[in-house]
Parts: C-alpha cells; structure tokens; sequence
C-alpha cells in the first residue's frame, strides 16, 4: 500500500479545512511548494486560530466576491499565477454527484 502524499497535498491542522484545500488546490495548479500559502489565506480572511475563517468570508455582500475567493486569487498572484475562484454552497452530494459520475 503506497501511503505517500501527493507533493501538492497542504497538510490540514486545527480549523483550517477550507484554507488547507484552497492551498492544495493552488499547488495542485502550480503554485510554489516555498511560498505559505496558508498564512497568506489567514492574513486575507477574518480567521480565527480557534475557531477558523468567519462564516461572513464565504458569501457575497454588496456585488463583490466572497472574502475568500478574493483570498484565493490573490495567493495565486503572489505566486505568479493567475486563478478565479468561485465559492458555491452545496448542501447535497447528489447536486454535485453529475459532475463526477
């Protein structure tokens, strides 16, 4: 049984889920293994180190874009690469089940 990570794959500590996906995914795409990614997701959000990201960071106030794909985008730019993110609430597997069948 091969129990090696991926290179790419953030490792996920105290309530970071979100953050450590969104990195993941960043690396995944290209972005440097030196930059901390992490700490730049933290320093953009209303992150709390008990507790996590604020509920507030996942929607959309006044037409912008959810705190956190902004946060995203812009570890993506500190890395020189240019993503677009776009948070989507999900509360069934079933609505996203088409997308992997």
């Amino acid at each position: 049984m091969n129990t090696s990570k991926p290179n790419w794959l953030v490792y996920n500590y105290g309530p970071r889920c979100t953050l450590a996906s969104a990195a993941s995914g960043l690396k995944f795409l290209g972005c440097p293994g030196d930059i901390d990614l992490i700490k730049i997701l933290e320093d953009r959000l209303d992150f709390h180190p008990r507790f996590g990201p604020s509920a507030l960071n996942y929607i959309s106030l006044g037409g912008y874009p959810p705190k956190l794909d902004q946060a995203i985008e812009t570890a993506g730019l500190n890395a020189n690469l240019k993503v677009t993110a776009k948070t989507r609430f999900n509360n069934s597997f079933t609505s996203l089940a088409p997308n992997f069948i």
